[in-house]
């Protein structure tokens, strides 16, 4: 339809709206914090193809009769509200080429494939090969720093005893 500009809000003017296909368009910036309120009936969301930029709402999770929703090909960053994953009708979702990392949804109401987030390196966890524990790496490095910074600590303070300890003599022999 070549349309051009931010998310139209607009929609929120259709109550009957059950479907949207603004695919292959020009619409960029970030999807409304409150798609769940413009689109209230909506079962079938299409936003692929655009360049739609910005987190995934959380508030996608209360789209309640949604069946199907298509993110691909845009330039959203972030991770996918897991809360996603608790749309009991959703059947097919796809957020393919963006730029998402983190841990996919877990969803309850049907197994999305793998194929569903493809091109997008930072995503993991099932059906994706399992995420790395980075909690394990900030412990390391946070250890490392503690032990570096209690031993520059200890140093100090046994040059200080030292450099103190001759003078202390010093005063002692002089009387």
């Amino acid at each position: 339809m070549g349309l051009k500009g931010k998310f139209p809000l607009g929609v929120a003017g259709c109550l009957s709206l059950t479907g949207l296909d603004l695919s292959y368009n020009m619409i960029y910036g970030n999807i409304p914090n409150n798609i769940s309120r413009l689109l209230r009936y909506v079962t079938a969301l299409d936003l692929s193809s655009n360049q739609l930029s910005g987190e995934i709402p959380m508030d996608f999770a209360d789209c309640s009769y949604l069946n199907g929703l298509k993110l691909d090909n845009n330039q959203l960053t972030g991770q996918i509200p897991a809360q996603i994953g608790m749309l009991f009708r959703l059947k097919s979702f796809t957020v393919t080429k963006n730029r998402l990392s983190g841990p996919v949804p877990q969803f309850n109401s049907s197994a999305i494939p793998a194929e569903s987030y493809a091109n997008n390196a930072g995503l993991c966890g099932s059906p994706l090969p399992p995420c790395r524990e980075n909690t394990r790496i900030a412990v390391i490095v946070g250890a490392a720093v503690g032990g570096v910074t209690v031993a520059a600590l200890a140093i100090c303070i046994g040059f200080m005893f030292i450099s103190r300890k001759p003078f202390i003599l010093h005063k002692v022999f002089k009387k």
